[in-house]
């Protein structure tokens, strides 16, 4: 008889699920940031915010480029800090896509 600890609901479920079936969950589920969060910046940080509609002649690409200037400029350099100002940059669709 080996001393084995009884699996809890998620051990079980995750024992069901392949290593493909893992990684896709993970992959497609809801975004985690660890906590405790870093201070969101200070004022109006939001006023000179670049947005990205998906709609206006701007590029993914320089969306981001303007996006990563702005967060400088700003001095982000939390990594949590950046995903949840990045999620104010977008509008429109391409907010309605990324949630």
């Amino acid at each position: 008889m080996t001393n084995t600890p009884p699996s809890t609901p998620v051990m079980a479920s995750q024992q069901a699920l392949t290593k493909m079936e893992r990684i896709i969950a993970a992959r497609y589920g809801p975004l985690v940031l660890p906590t405790p969060l870093n201070a969101m910046p200070a004022g109006e940080y939001q006023k000179y915010m670049p947005k990205f509609t998906g709609i206006e002649g701007v590029t993914v690409k320089e969306h981001l480029e303007s996006f990563y200037s702005y967060a400088n400029n700003i001095d982000i350099n939390e990594d949590d800090v950046w995903m949840r100002v990045f999620v104010q940059s977008l509008d429109g669709e391409a907010r309605k896509w990324f949630r």
